[in-house]
């Protein structure tokens, strides 16, 4: 399950589809206000996400407090998190790496963005293949 973070509505559509489009099947979960996502990174999780996209600007709550918390839990600081923003602001990104998120990506502002998004999470979500070593005959 991928958990997205977000209180835009119209984002989550469009990350659905951008998704589908990428081919991935990993079902999507969303938390839409700030103070939810506050709790759901204070509870003792049996499964966790495979991956959190949170986005920064939840109206009621900053995404960093989000990060900071999904962090400091045991059951979800090995999670990756990457942050998925419309905001600009080196200090932002900065902020959101050094409390350990995987990336920082920019809200795309084309259909085309969407699916190139989708792609990317897809991709994210596969298993590094690692090269076999041969054996010295």
């Amino acid at each position: 399950m991928i958990l997205v973070i977000e209180d835009n509505e119209a984002d989550i559509m469009m990350l659905e589809m951008g998704l589908e489009q990428a081919g991935e099947s990993t079902r999507l979960e969303s938390i839409t206000d700030g103070n939810e996502a506050l709790d759901f990174a204070d509870k003792p999780l049996d499964n966790p996400p495979l991956l959190i996209l949170l986005d920064l600007n939840l109206g009621n709550v900053y995404g960093i407090a989000v990060l900071a918390r999904l962090r400091r839990n045991k059951y979800l600081n090995s999670v990756p998190v990457v942050v998925l923003s419309s905001t600009r602001l080196p200090k932002d990104r900065e902020s959101a790496m050094e409390l350990g998120a995987k990336d920082f990506w920019l809200k795309p502002s084309t259909l085309d963005g969407w699916g190139d998004l989708g792609k990317k999470i897809s991709a994210l979500l596969k298993p590094e293949k690692k090269p076999t070593s041969k054996q010295p005959e």
